[in-house]
């Protein structure tokens, strides 16, 4: 039983409307600059910055993109469900985080992202250009499923060859 792109972008609408408290509007913004025919991948601070109503330019972006041009992958959702947990409102950020994740794609840290992660590593160490290990996997499921890394943290990602970001 699938959904028609019309059905699934109306659910990802609705559900993101209902997390922002604006269910009376129908109109989609028509703002949104991620490259078109290419999946954007979340990164965790831009998801926390939608969740926390903190930043309207980031919300407006992610409402003029279809479900189908965003995803998140496992480790930006580990992220997320860690700061739940360790929250004071754990059911209820857990909640509203389940009704973030439905209308998105999740990407694995599979086999590709770990050949991709192992090359970035190696080279990173070599040029004394660490990251994190969390962004390191993040851009290595970013690069080996060819999306466009969406990030408010552009400082630690710009160090890692061939990664396509942008900057929210």
């Amino acid at each position: 039983m699938g959904f028609s792109t019309e059905s699934l972008a109306k659910r990802f609408f609705e559900s993101l409307r209902k997390l922002d408290g604006e269910t009376h509007r129908t109109e989609r913004p028509t703002t949104g600059t991620c490259i078109r025919l290419v999946t954007c991948l979340l990164d965790t601070n831009i998801c926390i910055a939608y969740l926390n109503g903190t930043d309207r330019k980031v919300r407006d972006r992610l409402l003029a993109l279809s479900p189908e041009e965003v995803s998140l992958c496992s480790v930006v959702k580990a992220e997320l469900i860690f700061g739940a947990r360790h929250s004071a409102k754990v059911e209820e950020n857990l909640r509203r985080l389940r009704a973030f994740f439905a209308p998105f794609s999740s990407l694995p840290f599979d086999d590709a992202a770990a050949e991709q992660y192992g090359i970035l590593r190696a080279h990173l160490e070599r040029e004394g250009r660490r990251i994190g290990a969390n962004d390191m996997m993040i851009a290595a499921i970013a690069m080996a499923s060819e999306n466009v890394l969406i990030t408010r943290d552009q400082a630690d990602f710009f160090r890692v060859p061939g990664l396509r970001l942008e900057e929210w």
